[in-house]
């Protein structure tokens, strides 16, 4: 394993969200800081898209979320998983779960 993605499995277990996207059954990764260029880091390596997150409050900072999702959002975690705390693992564990057995993922991938 290279350093980098070493190093972004680290970001996202501190600040990453592994799950299912509502409604679709589709696997989802997401990661939303005030530090543009780690997320750029980031989808380079996994690709996804980064969009700007509406600001809470006027005194915050401007915050980015990187995504990605389906195949892509698999393939990454393929590549990080080992590398994630037992409980990154077991909410893992639960979104491949429902993306696996997911009709969307049989059809495409039979």
């Amino acid at each position: 394993m290279d350093s980098e993605t070493a190093w972004i499995a680290g970001v996202l277990e501190g600040e990453g969200y592994f799950g299912i996207k509502h409604g679709r059954k589709t696997l989802v990764i997401m990661c939303q800081m005030t530090d543009l260029d780690v997320l750029q880091r980031i989808q380079v390596r996994f690709g996804g898209g980064i969009s700007l997150t509406k600001k809470r409050k006027e005194h915050h900072k401007e915050s980015w979320s990187w995504f990605v999702h389906g195949e892509a959002a698999y393939l990454a975690i393929l590549s990080i998983y080992d590398l994630m705390s037992v409980r990154r693992k077991a909410k893992i564990d639960e979104s491949l779960a429902v993306y696996l057995a997911s009709e969307f993922y049989l059809r495409n991938n039979a």
